[in-house]
């Protein structure tokens, strides 16, 4: 019966190790920028009203859930990129929370949430995006918002 659950044991190991590796044979270039892209992602923007966009001094990622990491200090637009915890969130800061990004050759896919407080009403928008790589850079193939 040990040897049972030994096996399972190393099985499910070996899964989660797999994907672990899968999913971090790509550069952290690779992922800075698919996150930069992400972050002012046009269809997105287009539906951020002005005066929540007139607050967004910095861009603002919660860390929960999924691990980011960055290779560098980012910088979108001129402003900087950094994590909040759940205690640092406030009505003022709108914010962005990564779900997925898988990297798998030359194609990406990311599912991510952009949410906002806008005259008391928190709002929420769910984004996907896959991505194809062409000649080094990342590009929107297809999207839903």
């Amino acid at each position: 019966m040990k040897k049972i659950y030994l096996f399972l044991l190393c099985g499910i190991i070996f899964h989660v190790q797999s994907q672990t590796s899968a999913n971090s044979n790509f550069s952290s270039p690779d992922k800075d920028q698919l996150i930069q892209k992400c972050l002012v992602f046009q269809p997105l923007v287009d539906k951020i009203p002005v005066e929540v966009q007139a607050r967004i001094s910095d861009y603002y990622i919660l860390n929960h859930g999924m691990e980011i990491t960055f290779s560098q200090v980012l910088k979108v637009n001129g402003k900087g990129v950094s994590f909040l915890t759940k205690g640092e969130l406030t009505p003022t800061k709108p914010y962005f929370l990564f779900h997925t990004l898988n990297i798998e050759n030359d194609k990406a896919f990311v599912r991510y949430y952009f949410i906002y407080t806008n005259n008391g009403k928190e709002t929420t928008i769910p984004i996907t995006i896959d991505f194809v790589k062409i000649n080094s850079v990342w590009q929107v193939f297809n999207y839903t918002i």
